[in-house]
């Protein structure tokens, strides 16, 4: 083939020898070999098509790859089309698929640095968790397997270092996310099959599901290691804000994502409302307020609009985010108390479920009716009375939050030996 230097542009030489083929030359003098074909029959119905050879081979070879495609043609093959879905899948790896599932179903959302961010209104409030998960545990160890080659035991054996590194209950929620994840691709995907099965978890529901309910004793000292005025306590990382919002938490039962975000537009003299964006049942709550726990929201800024936010170090601007290293030392200055009194070590406990399960027993050791303490926690009331009781049960609930609020009070001032605490009565007043 006589190819002369083309002055601009792409340029096409076809080979008159072989029907199809030709040479394709940019200006700056790229070369390529093409075969033009059509595709899913002739005439109308056809789709014409240029499949690409590279333009380092001979003329001969290349003659040998036009020849090739034709006949790959002639038995009713797409090689345009299958080299482009061949490229599609090579994008197609688990860390691409779990991305596109955290920014279609929970809000993500990546900046040109690749910091990440979750929208406030999205659904789903785990985002942040879902994705700290896949980028500690489950990236680094099958991000880059293509998805369609991902095998079971390819996800048991991340599960088991997952379990031995971090626990079992880490594992199965890692699981969960993944899970959620793969399903989510499969149902967009008509190829796909996720590889997770039954019997993959590492733990049982009922295994899971916590039984720790704080003594006298324990709250006793979490709230002396929280009070300002307590000596020989360092509060050097235990942020005034977070002091307040752990104490808030036995005070009100919610869960911390719920106290954390807690906003001035939010409280009005009905008490506190946590929308429904931000309520695992995705109904609006309204707390009442007693006044130990107003004493840990504080008075309202002057400038609450610019500084929406109740507990936050940052005045206001942001909301209080720093659980772990608070906790952490709040955990170290107990563990100082303790010895210091020559008592044992406190078990380990959590800030959330451990302290909500309390709040619910105490709230029953205070003579507050289960069903009332069940929608003090904003538990999802189970049958017909959980489709038809729309009633807010302001006033019980109320009435609940007091009862646990003056309890909570005498664990943490007990009454002093000659002062006799009047018993409660049959019916649960008083």
């Amino acid at each position: 083939m006589n190819v002369p230097k083309p002055e601009r542009g792409r340029v096409v030489y076809w080979d008159t020898t072989q029907p199809g083929f030709g040479l394709r030359v940019t200006s700056t003098g790229h070369k390529s070999y093409i075969v033009q074909y059509r595709a899913g029959g002739g005439g109308r119905m056809g789709t014409d098509r240029k499949a690409t050879i590279a333009g380092t081979l001979s003329l001969a070879d290349a003659r040998k790859e036009a020849k090739k495609v034709a006949g790959d043609v002639a038995k009713g093959g797409d090689p345009v089309a299958e080299r482009r879905k061949q490229q599609e899948a090579a994008g197609r790896t688990v860390k691409a698929v779990l991305e596109e599932y955290l920014a279609c179903e929970c809000g993500m959302r990546r900046d040109a640095q690749g910091n990440a961010t979750f929208a406030d209104d999205n659904d789903v409030r785990s985002g942040p968790q879902r994705l700290d998960a896949f980028e500690r545990l489950v990236y680094p160890k099958i991000g880059s397997t293509q998805v369609d080659d991902l095998k079971r035991s390819a996800i048991v054996k991340m599960l088991d270092e997952i379990a031995d590194e971090n626990g079992p209950v880490m594992a199965d929620r890692t699981l969960a996310y993944l899970r959620r994840g793969l399903n989510w691709y499969a149902s967009r995907d008509d190829d796909f099959r996720s590889p997770i099965v039954r019997g993959m978890a590492r733990t049982k529901p009922k295994e899971r599901a916590g039984k720790r309910v704080l003594a006298d004793d324990e709250i006793r000292d979490i709230f002396t290691v929280l009070e300002p005025s307590t000596p020989d306590i360092d509060k050097t990382d235990i942020p005034d804000c977070f002091a307040k919002l752990q104490r808030l938490l036995f005070f009100c039962a919610v869960r911390r994502t719920e106290a954390a975000a807690m906003s001035w537009p939010e409280i009005d003299d009905k008490g506190w409302t946590i929308p429904a964006a931000r309520m695992k049942a995705k109904y609006d709550h309204v707390v009442p307020l007693t006044a130990q726990a107003l004493a840990m929201v504080g008075a309202r800024p002057k400038d609450a609009k610019s500084r929406p936010y109740v507990f936050s170090t940052t005045g206001g601007k942001r909301a209080f985010s720093g659980y772990s290293k608070s906790k952490a030392a709040l955990d170290r200055e107990i563990a100082k108390l303790r010895k210091r009194e020559g008592r044992d070590p406190m078990p380990p406990w959590k800030m959330q479920q451990d302290v909500r399960r309390t709040a619910k027993t105490l709230m029953g050791r205070a003579g507050v009716r289960p069903d009332i303490s069940e929608r003090v926690l904003a538990h999802a009331i189970p049958g017909v009375e959980g489709v038809y009781d729309r009633y807010e049960y302001l006033d019980e609930k109320r009435d609940a939050l007091k009862r646990l609020a003056a309890l909570i009070d005498r664990i943490v001032h007990p009454p002093q030996d000659n002062v006799v605490e009047m018993p409660r009565s049959a019916d649960g007043a008083g």
